[in-house]
């Protein structure tokens, strides 16, 4: 009796899908068994949903072919096949999607992959996983006779695996290149493992299933729609987090999930680690432990997951480092006290922005919203195909917006095109997005989300962040750029040790100079470059804090007077002429250019400091004939960019 294959809500598994291929698109021998046949078995089923078909009395086999008719009528159509021993080993007998064989109809005749050559195995049935599409399956041959030369090496499987990797490689690009996508597909680490190692073969959908393959690019899921997208956001058109942003990189090192359908739990500690550096403004870069989570929270079973389980836990319980409970370690047990760790994270609580598909614009906004205010979240939904669905989930650091008339190079193995953005993506809004598979060649994915793809859930967690043995006074303020305005994290509050002189507001970018306060919508104000000009031609007294830009010519009988602190844009400059009087007076002057004529007089008197910006151009000068008198003072160099802009 044929029993019907179901999804239950799973993590994606890329990790275990195997490559594709069709016969009539390729060489002979990359996908034809490598042992000499020695039965065959004519049949005739017919599918138009997923099934199995159950293999009984074929004894231990060393190959296995198909002969197969498969109709894939649209772009999201996909096909596999997998064989299944008796001990539950998975291997991929053949897959097909339009990405890989660009046509309607693909006649596979002796067909195989990973069965091309098996050490030794009994079947128990085939999988056979279809979506928007149909497989009729006319016959299957097989071997019973052990090779002459043996089992297969290791290095001889890899081999095979290497060559097939790389022939759906290229026809992935050239489809990309044929129909303007705008991705590039590699022979990634995760694309060249094995099955039968990772005992799961993953999500029935073409977009999903071939994410494995990615290696930049814009990467769509789903159809593309054919209305063009007229929404006129009020957010900036990018904000990421993953990029280096005040100068520093946020986010940590992908972790690889391996075959675990736990990417719940990875998204939400990768999420945690880059809100640590956040919170704190440093780059601590802590490595999280998930084994943590999968022995407290599931105690190993992973049957049935939530995309709130991993980042609800580090809230209402907490999460210890790596070192402590290293992930695969599968020693530890629920009934065990808990160790303790040298590092413990905690935070705040959760919000969930509200439900919705990721191609409302609207809902869009209020996802830009929460990553901009709280910093990176996670993300993830559910894509529905024939009879099943299956879900993924990643940490959110980042989105983009697809620019109409821009224009990618796209470069496949025999060739290479320039495309433009067309009036379906224009304007599309792409996530960017920390995966929790691969390697660190496609560690983050840009996703457009088309007809289909329903990422619709999203969590943020608030601060502030809690760290063991580590307080709030550890939160760095600076301002690196000398602007004025101040960086300290994803606090929505000053910290107490944001000077009294500071602007309010958060700095957009705190290594240039002339972009301002951040807005909520991600946008900034531009911080006008012309600056204006003081002549003081009598005495002029400054006593409370100020950030000052305009710049100071203090003639003959001028005098300026500092009690305070008194911060200037480093592009601005204190002329002193002769006759003219620069007194600091228990105050400060940091980061102007100062420049002193002869005849001119500076004092710096109780306490005072002078912090001129030095640099090649801008020495600091006292020339002869200037009268300097310190009393209880010093002059310093600032360390400020002065490069900033």
């Amino acid at each position: 009796m044929k029993t019907p294959i179901l999804y239950i809500k799973r993590c994606l598994l890329v990790a275990a899908l195997l490559t594709a291929s069709a016969l009539s698109v390729q060489a002979a021998d990359t996908f034809k068994a490598r042992v000499r046949t020695t039965a065959q078995q004519t049949m005739n089923i017919s599918l138009s949903d997923s099934d199995t078909i159950p293999l009984s009395n074929l004894g231990t086999i060393y190959a296995l072919s198909i002969d197969a008719l498969i109709t894939q009528p649209r772009e999201a159509s996909f096909v596999r096949i997998v064989l299944e021993d008796v001990e539950g080993h998975n291997y991929l007998v053949a897959e097909s999607d339009r990405f890989r064989n660009d046509t309607t109809t693909v006649n596979l005749m002796e067909y195989c992959e990973e069965t091309a050559q098996l050490n030794g195995i009994t079947p128990l049935r085939l999988k056979c996983y279809l979506t928007h599409a149909s497989l009729q399956l006319t016959g299957i041959y097989t071997s019973t006779e052990m090779p002459t030369r043996g089992m297969a090496t290791e290095q001889e499987l890899r081999s095979m695996k290497e060559t097939q990797v790389q022939s759906v490689v290229d026809r992935i690009n050239e489809y990309n290149v044929r129909h303007g996508k705008l991705w590039q597909a590699a022979a990634t680490p995760y694309a060249l493992r094995y099955a039968e190692a990772q005992g799961e073969i993953g999500p029935d959908d073409p977009y999903l299933a071939n994410m494995k393959y990615y290696a930049g690019g814009l990467y769509e899921i789903g159809e593309r729609s054919r209305q063009t997208t007229t929404y006129n956001s009020p957010y900036a058109d990018s904000f990421n987090w993953s990029q280096t942003r005040h100068g520093k990189k946020w986010i940590t090192p992908v972790r690889d999930q391996i075959s675990n359908g736990i990417c719940n739990i990875f998204a939400g500690v990768g999420v945690a680690e880059a809100l640590t550096n956040l919170y704190f403004n440093d780059t601590i870069n802590l490595n999280l432990s998930e084994e943590f989570i999968c022995t407290y929270r599931y105690c190993h079973n992973d049957n049935y997951i939530e995309i709130e389980d991993g980042l609800e836990f580090i809230v209402t319980d907490s999460v210890i480092d790596e070192a402590t409970m290293p992930y695969g370690n599968h020693g530890f047990s629920c009934n065990q006290p808990r160790p303790i760790g040298s590092e413990s994270v905690k935070l705040s609580c959760l919000k969930e922005v509200s439900k919705g598909l990721m191609t409302w614009d609207v809902y869009s906004d209020s996802i830009k919203a929460a990553l901009i205010k709280y910093g990176p979240g996670v993300i993830g939904g559910y894509f529905p195909n024939n009879s099943s669905y299956t879900v993924h989930y990643m940490a959110l650091v980042g989105y983009g917006k697809a620019i109409a008339g821009a224009q990618y190079t796209v470069i496949s193995n025999t060739s290479s095109s320039t495309i433009t953005i067309d009036s379906s993506l224009a304007g599309k809004t792409f996530w960017i997005c920390k995966n929790s598979f691969g390697d660190q060649l496609a560690h983050f994915i840009n996703i457009i989300c088309n007809d289909g793809c329903e990422f619709y859930h999203t969590y943020f967690a608030k601060t502030p962040v809690i760290r063991r043995n580590h307080t709030n006074s550890e939160i760095v303020c600076e301002d690196r750029d000398g602007d004025g305005y101040f960086n300290w994290g994803i606090s929505e509050n000053p910290p107490v040790t944001l000077p009294a002189w500071a602007f309010p507001e958060k700095d957009a970018d705190d290594t240039l100079r002339y972009v301002g306060a951040l807005h909520s919508n991600g946008t900034f104000d531009t911080i006008n470059s012309n600056l204006d000009v003081v002549q003081v031609t009598t005495t002029i007294t400054k006593s409370s804090p100020t950030f000052n830009r305009k710049c100071y010519w203090i003639k003959n009988g001028g005098k300026l007077i500092v009690t305070n602190e008194f911060h200037c844009l480093p592009d601005v400059w204190i002329h002193i002429d002769s006759g003219g009087t620069l007194e600091i007076q228990g105050g400060q002057v940091v980061n102007a250019i100062v420049e002193i004529d002869s005849g001119a007089t500076l004092k710096i008197s109780n306490c005072g400091t002078l912090v001129p910006v030095i640099d090649e151009n801008n020495d600091f000068i006292v020339p002869l004939g200037a009268n300097l008198e310190i009393s209880e003072g010093s002059i310093q160099k600032s360390t400020v960019n002065f490069f900033g802009q």
